[in-house]
């Protein structure tokens, strides 16, 4: 690939960024939830906010709007990440991608039984550009720098002993865009804390 198609690629992708940032800042805690709960088991979504299914539901039905700060912030991001899987993977993508989040949850196996293709995609994250990041935001988008730090521990890198058919590395480029690059298991970056 060329440089100016390199380039012209990288910005269509941070365009695309953008405009789904913006969309998740106007989405209601209930649009979000029901649209999750569409894409992703309840189990996971569950999981993701460290809430029970039955919480998920509500959320979903719009029977509960009160909504934790931090349950709220985790369900924003996983929204945000549907929208973005979904706006450059084919059907079926987003819900494996979720899944790889714990291995634990064993659900790779049988998306591949169901005959899709596991792709995972390893956002490069550092405490020190995540915490740059956050204090950009405001309200109750801020995240504490303790929830930083402690997730930054959690952190596992991907591997295709998951069950990974293909793994790539996304970084920032420094000028506002993403590199994406194959994985390379032996030589993948480790996460940064």
């Amino acid at each position: 690939m060329n440089a100016d198609a390199a380039n012209r690629r990288e910005e269509n992708f941070a365009r695309i960024v953008s405009e789904v940032h913006s969309h998740v800042e106007l989405t209601s805690p209930s649009e979000m939830a029901r649209a999750l709960c569409g894409a992703v088991p309840t189990e996971l979504l569950a999981y993701i906010t460290e809430q029970s299914e039955q919480t998920i539901q509500r959320w979903a039905s719009g029977d509960v709007t009160d909504i934790s700060q931090e349950s709220e912030r985790r369900l924003a991001a996983a929204y945000e990440i549907l929208q973005l899987i979904d706006r450059f993977e084919a059907p079926g993508v987003a819900a494996t991608w979720f899944i790889g989040i714990d291995p634990q949850l064993d659900f790779v196996m049988p998306a591949k039984a169901a005959g899709f293709s596991v792709v995972g995609y390893y956002f490069q994250s550092n405490v020190r550009d995540c915490m740059q990041h956050n204090t950009a935001r405001e309200g109750t988008r801020r995240i504490s720098s303790v929830g930083i730090y402690s997730t930054a521990k959690k952190l596992q890198l991907p591997s295709f002993t998951e069950g990974f058919d293909t793994l790539y590395y996304v970084r920032m480029d420094g000028a506002g865009g993403f590199t994406v690059e194959e994985w390379a298991e032996p030589a993948a970056p480790e996460p940064g804390i």
